[in-house]
């Protein structure tokens, strides 16, 4: 079940940021559906409590830890949030140019790094990458399907 506010405020967002993810890969439009989710879910959870302390820190038994895995997470998160939308217009020109190849690539190591968290993708050979993506496959969090479940991936969006 999806956290109704946190969800009406991933939709709000990503219509703002990128209008409709129609036009782009399955895979991309749940990564960008996901990322904003989480982030809004966690958002959403804190309620009246704006500046509590992340539940997944207050749970742990490793306070320093937790933090700065929560600090590292939300930061890489923020900055994909931020610069995201820039990406995706880059990616959508190569389209409109009918440069296939170049669009391919770079959804690819695209998702490699917010998907998966692939670090320094963009210098790593393909087969690398395959590699690294089939180790962190299981530490990929993702709610199948969310963009259109969330109505992302309608062509009148935004």
């Amino acid at each position: 079940m999806l956290d109704t506010e946190a969800a009406d405020l991933t939709r709000r967002h990503i219509a703002r940021d990128y209008g409709s993810l129609a036009d782009l890969p399955e895979a991309l439009a749940d990564t960008i559906a996901n990322i904003y989710y989480h982030f809004y879910t966690d958002y959403a959870r804190r309620g009246s409590e704006p500046h509590a302390l992340p539940q997944s820190i207050r749970d742990g038994s490793d306070l320093f830890a937790d933090m700065t895995s929560y600090v590292k997470s939300a930061s890489v998160t923020l900055a994909i949030m931020k610069g995201g939308p820039q990406m995706i217009e880059v990616l959508r020109r190569l389209c409109d140019e009918k440069q296939d190849h170049l669009f391919q690539s770079t959804v690819e190591v695209t998702l490699d790094q917010w998907k998966f968290g692939i670090k320094n993708a963009v210098n790593k050979t393909g087969i690398r990458r395959m590699f690294e993506r089939w180790l962190k496959r299981r530490q990929v969090q993702e709610i199948a399907g969310l963009a259109a479940t969330l109505g992302l991936r309608n062509e009148q969006q935004g």
